[in-house]
């Protein structure tokens, strides 16, 4: 059996309530390359009738925008297929009886899931989750599986 390591996690025991609501999603927007790119459009825009950009004003895009968060709390309960379609495979699969501990990393975050089945036969469960910034100090559950969502190529739509 697993001890949870230093840093952010979830599990999916009642008694930590409070805690997983407090750990709830808070998204993080990058303001790389696409806020530079708006803010050359807007002064583009605003020198075409003899303006100036507001720097203020210009929105950042989510790279995942229209596609709901994938919060520690959401990712709890869910079966091992479910995990694989929603993040794909895991870069590390340890098995270790009863349980699984899956790892995944995406940028600087490194999310540890743990799964365990229960009964003999059926589907493995998420029931504690964990992440952390490569070499560094815990991070935000959320933010980490929104990065590991943004990264993996969208699933085919059945028509």
């Amino acid at each position: 059996m697993w001890l949870p390591a230093s840093g952010c996690s979830l599990s999916s025991d009642s008694s930590l309530g409070g805690l997983r609501a407090a750990l709830e999603p808070l998204r993080i927007e990058p303001a790389g390359a696409a806020r530079a790119e708006a803010l050359a459009q807007a002064a583009v825009a605003a020198a075409s009738v003899g303006a100036t950009a507001p720097e203020a004003k210009v929105a950042q895009i989510s790279p995942t925008a229209g596609v709901p968060g994938l919060s520690g709390e959401r990712i709890l309960g869910q079966s091992d297929g479910e995990v694989l379609r929603l993040l794909g495979k895991p870069a590390l699969r340890r098995v270790e009886p009863p349980g699984e501990m899956w790892q995944y990393v995406a940028g600087g975050c490194v999310v540890h899931l743990f799964l365990y089945r229960a009964e003999r036969g059926g589907e493995a469960r998420v029931q504690h989750v964990e992440a952390a910034l490569r070499g560094r100090a815990p991070a935000d559950v959320a933010v980490c599986l929104d990065e590991l969502r943004a990264r993996r190529p969208a699933a085919p739509t059945r028509s």
